[in-house]
């Protein structure tokens, strides 16, 4: 017993070094809108399907990426309830082609009853993730 409660602490010792400093999600929300430009709309691969690569800032946006795996960051003008916690998300779209205003970020499987919460998009900004890595690099 005592063994296992040493390799425990040691454990968590570890990982708690691994991780590094974490940033707030309005920390992330102004690194990337620093460093992205307003876009009226964007195409996308993903018609009504789950977003392969997409991560929650937050409850009101959400950085995804379309088929030639650019970053856009949508921003949400009301507070998405379950966003920041979400398994998958997918977006509304016109033939391909998100628009902010007219389309949705949808949660999937937000409720039990197997229907999805859609938060409308407010505006989108592609991100030059290189300008990105490069600010957190120097700010290391």
């Amino acid at each position: 017993m005592k063994h296992e409660t040493l390799l425990l602490w040691t454990t968590l010792a570890v990982a708690g070094c691994a991780s590094g400093p974490t940033t707030s999600p309005d920390e992330r929300l102004k690194l990337y809108v620093d460093h992205s430009t307003p876009v009226e709309s964007f195409r996308t691969a993903k018609t009504e399907g789950r977003q392969v690569r997409w991560s929650a800032i937050g409850e009101q946006a959400v950085l995804v990426y379309d088929e030639s795996n650019q970053a856009h960051l949508l921003e949400l003008p009301e507070p998405c309830s379950g966003l920041a916690n979400a398994r998958s998300i997918s977006l509304t779209n016109t033939s391909g082609t998100v628009t902010p205003g007219s389309d949705s970020v949808r949660i999937v499987g937000a409720s039990r009853a197997g229907s999805a919460t859609s938060c409308r998009i407010g505006s989108a900004r592609r991100v030059d993730m290189d300008a990105v890595k490069k600010a957190r690099e120097q700010s290391k």
